[in-house]
């Protein structure tokens, strides 16, 4: 989660992860579905509340 919060698009985290982009797409897919976000700024905005609650 934080390189898509550092601004990487999907192909950006593949080549990082040395993974394909249709693996990081699925496992986004998971992640948005998890935190009940629509959409990367969703999921980044509550992946920051999730993170502040927890200090």
């Amino acid at each position: 989660m934080l390189l898509i919060k550092g601004g990487l698009i999907n192909e950006e985290v593949a080549s990082v992860l040395e993974k394909s982009p249709g693996t990081v797409k699925y496992h986004l897919r998971k992640i948005y579905r998890k935190l009940g976000a629509g959409n990367r700024v969703e999921a980044i905005n509550k992946f920051n509340d999730t993170v502040k609650k927890k200090k």
